[in-house]
């Protein structure tokens, strides 16, 4: 696509991605900004950025759900009671954070015999 360093900022991006709402975000705008400044056309300098979101809205939304469906199942119920209390204890944070600090729970109490019973709590 024309961006110089492409692995670079490949990595970059790929690295960003693994922080929760916040990263796929500083991807794009770290990749608009690059593509923005060394391309001398206005698509090119957001063909990289549109290519990313691509990939991440395909990636986030269809391929880890289908691949982590059997791993991590969880109530409905429970879900949404994590969602309210940690929205009230943190607020917005604190609703962003709510499944993944849920699923790690669960996934503590998967692996830790003494927990067990309350993993068994989450899982459908």
């Amino acid at each position: 696509m024309g961006v110089p360093n492409a692995a670079m900022w490949a990595v970059l991006v790929a690295v960003l991605n693994f922080a929760p709402s916040f990263g796929p975000v500083a991807g794009i705008i770290l990749l608009a900004t690059v593509g923005l400044f060394t391309l001398d056309r206005l698509w090119k300098g957001l063909l990289s950025p549109a290519c990313y979101l691509l990939l991440h809205l395909l990636e986030a939304n269809f391929i880890m759900p289908v691949l982590l469906r059997r791993q991590f199942t969880l109530i409905s119920a429970v879900i949404f009671v994590s969602l309210i209390f940690w929205t009230w204890l943190w607020g917005v944070p604190g609703a962003w954070l709510s499944v993944p600090i849920l699923v790690s729970i669960k996934v503590v109490c998967d692996r830790v015999p003494k927990l067990s019973s309350v993993s068994g709590l989450p899982a459908s």
